[in-house]
């Protein structure tokens, strides 16, 4: 027995998979962002971070913008994974969306 799935059915998926992230991010935004605003406490973030994860289902990872004279530099403020040592994590879409200064998005296949 064998089973696939066609392309078009996987490329639909995906795209559902990615709005529904997009719908996710318009709601969790704006209280992060008043955390970040407000400069609350670390712990207040990352439940906010944390709470974006649970609610979409994916991983939430919250990443500083620093300009620098060698361009801009993405740094790790939050994420929504108790893992100590996220260094591995790439964030090569965000980085392209800095550097054009337009939206992009990316996804990675979940961690074993």
């Amino acid at each position: 027995m064998y089973l696939g799935v066609a392309p078009s059915l996987e490329s639909n998926l995906r795209d559902q998979r990615l709005n529904s992230l997009a719908v996710a991010a318009q709601r969790y935004s704006p209280p992060i962002r008043r955390a970040l605003e407000s400069s609350s406490d670390v712990k207040v973030l990352d439940g906010r971070v944390r709470r974006a994860a649970d609610s979409s289902g994916a991983r939430v990872t919250l990443l500083a913008i620093t300009r620098t004279e060698g361009g801009p530099q993405l740094e790790v403020r939050s994420d929504s994974t108790a893992e100590v040592d996220i260094t591995d994590l790439r964030f090569g879409a965000a980085a392209e969306a800095v550097r054009s200064a337009a939206p992009g998005t990316n996804s990675a296949p979940p961690s074993a």
